[in-house]
């Protein structure tokens, strides 16, 4: 039972903790933990890269399509049933994964895990918030941000590792134990809050939904080589969707999502560095295991042991920034992560023209410190920069801005693929090196390009100690 001041004992609230912790794991592990089996799924499928590159970027365009609604469900029907629903989604989806033979039924099974982990990713804050007392929320939201980071950048490794013993498959099917885990973790323990009871604005859902779609499907267009006019099309519609979407929000009521957070100068420029970085991250890990296994000739195993520098070190650094963070503006904290990461992704580059063991290991090292450093303190300065009142709409374009950030990055890395190397399931080393190269080129820009926003609050602050 939830006590006086709607808070969870101590007993309860460790094994709800427990749950979602492992709904969040599980939900980033799976946005990158296919990226290390891509080059083998397309050979077996008969599929080209850049067509492969869409069982991550399908998989992240449905949690980007669905996030903002599945956020306003919880608040409808209630958090926990809501997110005990995209448990079961997302496990179905899984099982759909594991069982598929054709590109087809992959891609579609991707899609179901996607609206799943949509309802898992925009719900766990909120519950988080249900179950802590207000004086530890800090460290609640910092660790589930720990995990996150962690969880999506050792995917690789966690991947590599079992493709060494098993067949592709078992990368969706080691979901279902874990899912079970969770339910019994979460059974009886998840505070039982009901929603509002209140109607979803259907013209919101559907002008999310589409914007999201059809940005991303346009840029992809691309990729595909589709007419430049259709392109157009694509992207204009998707525009105007989303745009109607927002300014609808100015206009309800109630609105799905509080758009008007992008008003206060702090939490804006901690979610333009936040979508620039994501979007440079899922660059990253998309192409280096294409280098590593179709250049290189590394076996899944070897490339996804490489890459374990990236998490070992994200897990390393991410704590003791945390702490820096609570005791000191962000701003040059934040700056200096993502100037240490930019670095890392052109060491990568480098490597890749002189290859290079030792070069990749310390471009590992140097990219998961770089971004534990800018993670931790710029997820909590968008965590916190918004009024508690509005706290739905912050947790869930926060959980939006990576997600975007890294579908969007799955589609310039398609787009690179598709214009460096040819539209088929093999293709010849000297143009995937191009290809790589050009991607990380691509990956570092957008880096930098987080790095000069995320430089104008450290300008403006400084590094002076403050308590939060």
């Amino acid at each position: 039972m939830i006590n006086v001041d709607g808070i969870l004992p101590v007993s309860r609230r460790r094994r709800a903790y427990t749950a979602l912790i492992l709904g969040t794991i599980m939900t980033a592990i799976d946005a990158s933990i296919a990226n290390i089996a891509l080059p083998t799924i397309g050979r077996e499928l008969h599929v080209s890269p850049a067509s492969t590159v869409w069982i991550a970027g399908a998989y992240l365009l449905a949690i980007t399509a669905t996030l903002f609604t599945m956020a306003s469900l919880g608040q409808s029907r209630g958090t926990g049933r809501v997110w005990g629903s995209g448990v079961a989604l997302f496990t179905v989806g899984s099982i759909l994964c594991a069982v598929s033979g054709t590109f087809a039924l992959l891609i579609f099974a991707r899609v179901l895990q996607g609206v799943g982990a949509a309802a898992i990713m925009s719900l766990s804050p909120a519950l988080v918030r249900d179950i802590y007392p207000r004086s530890q929320l800090g460290h609640a939201f910092g660790m589930n941000a720990m995990y996150t980071s962690i969880a999506s950048a050792a995917g690789p490794t966690v991947g590599g590792m079992l493709l060494a013993v098993f067949p592709w498959q078992i990368l969706f099917a080691i979901n279902v134990p874990l899912a079970i885990v969770i339910v019994l973790c979460a059974r009886n323990t998840l505070p039982n809050v009901p929603g509002t009871g209140a109607a979803l604005d259907r013209l919101s859902i559907a002008t999310s939904a589409i914007g999201f779609s059809m940005l991303v499907y346009g840029f992809d267009g691309f990729a595909r080589g589709d007419a430049l006019w259709v392109i157009e099309t694509e992207l204009l519609a998707g525009a105007i969707a989303f745009a109607w979407f927002a300014r609808r929000q100015f206009t309800l009521p109630v609105p799905m999502i509080s758009l008007d957070l992008f008003r206060l100068p702090r939490f804006s420029v901690a979610a333009q560095a936040s979508f620039s970085g994501w979007s440079a991250w899922s660059i990253g890990v998309i192409a280096l295991p294409f280098f590593l296994q179709l250049d290189y000739g590394m076996s899944p195993l070897q490339s996804g042991l490489l890459m374990t520098s990236w998490p070992i070190a994200n897990a390393i650094v991410a704590p003791i920034t945390g702490r820096f963070a609570d005791r000191y503006a962000v701003g040059l904290i934040a700056t200096a992560g993502l100037v240490v990461f930019t670095g890392a992704l052109g060491l990568y580059a480098y490597a890749v023209i002189h290859p290079s063991i030792a070069l990749l290991l310390v471009a590992g090292l140097l990219s998961g410190a770089g971004w534990g450093i800018f993670q931790t303190p710029n997820n909590r300065e968008i965590m916190g920069s918004g009024p508690p009142e509005k706290g739905g709409s912050v947790a869930a374009i926060f959980a939006s801005l990576r997600v975007a950030g890294q579908t969007f990055g799955a589609s310039l890395a398609a787009i690179v693929f598709a214009s460096f190397a040819p539209t088929t399931a093999h293709v010849a080393p000297e143009k995937m090196h191009t290809a790589v190269l050009a991607a990380l080129a691509l990956a570092c820009a957008l880096s930098f390009a987080a790095t000069f926003v995320s430089a104008q609050r450290a300008y403006r602050d400084g590094f002076h100690y403050h308590a939060r």
